[in-house]
């Protein structure tokens, strides 16, 4: 008995260690802002959409265009008085403009930003312009 209590107390410690050493699987946060919104991503960092321009072509039926269009995104990160712009884009033509990601940094922080889509897609029945970008935003 005395032995198979050690045996099974290693178990745990190696066990306890192995989980310790395992890096966590968390999905970086994602944020869905519309134009003049902002998100607080640190005590001292805010992200806003200045603005959201979308030339996309309608997902409808029997609407033909000439190019797949893509979708533009313009960003203020601001830590204090310091401030970046980023513009992003999405969409079939939006590597032809630009990335769908950057990084930006301030002194000893660093954020990773990723246009991941903006919403709602053009269509001929939804043509409102309220749209919102979805930002996925690691820190590195």
């Amino acid at each position: 008995m005395v032995q198979f209590t050690k045996q099974l107390s290693g178990l745990l410690i190696v066990g306890t260690i192995l989980f310790a050493a395992c890096k966590s699987s968390e999905v970086d946060p994602k944020y869905q802002l519309g134009q003049n919104e902002s998100a607080r991503l640190s005590s001292e960092v805010v992200v806003r959409v200045d603005s959201i321009q979308d030339s996309r072509c309608p997902n409808d039926p029997g609407v033909n265009c000439i190019t797949g269009g893509f979708a533009s995104v313009r960003l203020s990160i601001n830590k204090g008085a310091d401030a970046q712009q980023r513009r992003l884009y999405v969409g079939p033509d939006g590597e032809r403009y630009g990335s769908d990601s950057t990084t930006v940094s301030f002194s000893n922080l660093t954020y990773r930003i990723v246009l991941q889509d903006v919403v709602p897609h053009p269509s001929l029945q939804n043509r409102s312009p309220d749209k919102e970008a979805i930002l996925q935003i690691s820190q590195l």
